[in-house]
Parts: structure tokens; sequence; C-alpha cells
């Protein structure tokens, strides 16, 4: 069996290169992960979720080539100092990260860049949206907000077939 990190070595080492993406027409909107999307530029783009979080629970170990082994043992009541530091070094890593992935998404647009961000209710989706707005620039920004009510569902698109292919109307 080949591993991912043979299988890239190996792509390396015959000199592959990913190929970029080209738009299958000029008026097309193209939908990409933020990882996919790096190297590129576009007139407009959309950033869905802009404060979203990966979610799910910690795990039961922690580890860390410098700071060593943990593990977080369901029956006491609190958590051990060697857990406390790992756990705060991987959200300093998981903060980094997102910083580095924001920064990618919102230099890909050329013209104008559109950020949806769904705040949540509760003091912590609310402190993440105030520190967002936050780091904002004031010039050059424009701001709308938008309650749910506010959002109104687009015109439902009608399928034509021209000249034997699809056509969105």
């Amino acid at each position: 069996m080949v591993s991912a990190a043979d299988h890239l070595a190996r792509l390396e080492r015959l000199g592959t290169q990913a190929p970029e993406a080209v738009s299958p027409h000029p008026d097309a909107a193209q939908l990409m992960t933020i990882h996919g999307s790096k190297g590129l530029e576009f007139p407009v783009v959309i950033v869905a979720g802009a404060l979203r979080q990966g979610g799910g629970p910690a795990g039961a170990v922690r580890f860390d080539t410098q700071l060593g082994v943990a593990l977080r043992l369901p029956r006491l009541e609190e958590d051990t100092p060697e857990w406390e530091a790992l756990e705060a070094a991987q959200k300093e890593r998981d903060t980094s990260e997102s910083e580095r992935v924001a920064y990618v998404a919102f230099t890909r647009a050329a013209d104008l860049l559109i950020l949806s961000v769904v705040s949540g209710t509760g003091p912590a989706p609310m402190k993440r949206f105030e520190d967002f707005l936050g780091n904002l620039p004031e010039a050059g920004v424009a701001r709308t907000y938008l309650s749910p009510a506010e959002v109104l569902a687009p015109p439902p698109l009608t399928l034509q077939t021209a000249g034997g292919k699809p056509v969105l109307d």
C-alpha cells in the first residue's frame, strides 16, 4: 500500500505540477475551497460562514513535540496542568491557522469581497463577532447587517435547453 506522503514525494520527484483553475465561462461562478483558491484572484469573492469554526469534542489525548503528551481522565474534576498547557498550545495553533486561512480567503478578491457572517446568539459567538468587526479597517469597508427576516429568498430559476445545453434562466 502506498501512503499519501509516498505518493506526494513521488509526484515531487517527477516534477508534477497541479493544474491551475480555469473558468469554464467568463461569467460563471466558481465554488471552491479556500485552499483551492490559493494563488488565484477573482473580481468578486464571497466567503460564506466567515466566523464558522470547526467542531467536535476534544479528544482524550493531547500531544506536542515540545510539551509532551497528556491524557484527559474522565473521573477527574479538573484538568491537569499538562493538559491545560497542551490545550493552550493547540488553541494558539488553531488561531494561527484560522488567521492564515482567512488571509488567503480575503486576499483573493480584486474588486469586491463579501463576507457572510452568522454570529449566533449568546456571549461567546457575540464576542467572536465583535472581535472580528474590530479587526476590519474603517475606511473602504461597507457594513450591512440583516436579520434572518430581512434575507429574502431568491426567485426560482427555470431550466431551459438552448442548443442541447441546459441553461438556467
